[in-house]
């Protein structure tokens, strides 16, 4: 009479780790690009929202006569330039404040990272008052690494 067994042999052992082994090396480097997607997501996010910030300051500064060195975006003061844009970081600070998005900045140099990136120096998204309308510009995602 044949005796039943209840046991893995060692070859079904090994082609279990060998097929696992597989699957984990394809899905590893998928992970990887995941955390550079939600880098880059960041940076655009944060380019957005300094520039509806500018275009916003710059409505209100139309639609109040265009005549004035500030502009009040509710109950907040943005110094503008004489084309209408916020003046200078600090002033488009201010009405980054207004956007639920540019809570999540920390000011850097001449512009503005996300605030979970870890060396923002690199990824800096620049706000640049010397061109009219301001130029506001994205640096490329190899240097936020």
């Amino acid at each position: 009479m044949e005796k039943l067994q209840n046991r893995f042999s060692l070859s079904d052992t090994i082609s279990v780790i060998v097929i696992l082994g597989t699957l984990s090396a394809f899905a590893l480097p998928g992970f990887a690009n995941v955390e550079r997607e939600s880098r880059q997501a960041a940076l655009d996010e944060l380019t957005s929202a300094m520039r509806n910030s500018t275009a916003l300051v710059h409505a209100v500064w139309m639609a109040t006569g265009a005549n004035s060195a500030t502009v009040m975006l509710e109950g907040r003061e943005v110094k503008v330039n004489a084309q209408g844009y916020p003046a200078d970081e600090s002033a488009l600070r201010v009405a980054l404040s207004q956007d639920p998005v540019g809570h999540g900045y920390v000011l850097s140099g001449n512009g503005f990272a996300p605030a979970d990136i870890t060396h923002p120096g690199a990824c800096t998204v620049s706000y640049d008052t010397s061109v009219n309308p301001p130029l506001i510009s994205s640096p490329a995602l190899l240097d936020c690494e």
